[in-house]
C-alpha cells in the first residue's frame, strides 16, 4: 500500500499495474503518451479505448528492479539559494523534480525549450508563473504547461513557502543540468 506523497516510476517494458481499494487521487504521467489520454477519453464516453499497454505474462518484460519507489521526502536533494530541488525521477523520457521555494525566491531567467514541454503542478503555496507574456499566481492543485518554444519561468514572490512539481517531458538532460548547477 502506498501513502500520500509516494512516487513510483515504471520505465518502458517494466510490467506494472495498480488497483485501489478505496477512493484515491494521484498524478499519472505517461511519456511518451502512447495514447493513454485518448484511451481515458474514449472510456469516459463508453467506448472500448486502447493504448500502448499490453497484457504481459508473469516473468516477461524488463526487471522490476528498474522501477523507482520513493517515499515522501526521498530523492536526490539539491540545495540552492532560496530553494531545494529534489530529483524524484531522472530518466531521459521524464524528469520529475520537487521544488521547495522559500519566500522571495527569484525566478530563473525567462526561457523556452525547443525540444520538451516544461510543466508545473502546485503542491503548496501560491507561486507565480510567467507563460508567454502572461503572469499567473496559482494555488494548490493548479497545473501550468509551457509548450515547446513558449517563454516561461517561475518564482515565489509571496510571504509563504511554495512547493511544486516540475515535469520535463522528455527530460533532455534537465536533471543533469540541475546537478551541475548545484
Amino acid at each position: 500500500m502506498l501513502s500520500p506523497g509516494t512516487c513510483v516510476c515504471a520505465p518502458p517494458e517494466v510490467v506494472h499495474g495498480f488497483r485501489s481499494t478505496s477512493p484515491a487521487r494521484f498524478l499519472n504521467f505517461h511519456t511518451p503518451d502512447g495514447g493513454f489520454a485518448r484511451n481515458l477519453q474514449e472510456r469516459d464516453r463508453g467506448e472500448p479505448g486502447g493504448f500502448d499497454s499490453i497484457d504481459a505474462p508473469p516473468g516477461s518484460g524488463r526487471s522490476g528492479s528498474e522501477a523507482i519507489f520513493l517515499l515522501p521526502g526521498e530523492g536526490e536533494r539539491l540545495e540552492g539559494k532560496n530553494r531545494i530541488a529534489t530529483i524524484k525521477i531522472g530518466r531521459e523520457e521524464l524528469s520529475l523534480i520537487e521544488f521547495e521555494l522559500e519566500p522571495g525566491f527569484a525566478e530563473p531567467d525567462p526561457h523556452a525549450h525547443d525540444d520538451n514541454v516544461d510543466s508545473f503542478y502546485v503542491l503548496e503555496g501560491e507561486p507565480e508563473f510567467l507563460v508567454d507574456e502572461e503572469r499567473l499566481r496559482l494555488g494548490v492543485g493548479s497545473y501550468v504547461a509551457a509548450p515547446v518554444g513558449v517563454v516561461h519561468t517561475f518564482a515565489n514572490p509571496g510571504p509563504d513557502r511554495a512547493r511544486l512539481l516540475n515535469i520535463h517531458a522528455p527530460s533532455r538532460g534537465f536533471h543533469e543540468f540541475l546537478r551541475r548547477m548545484s
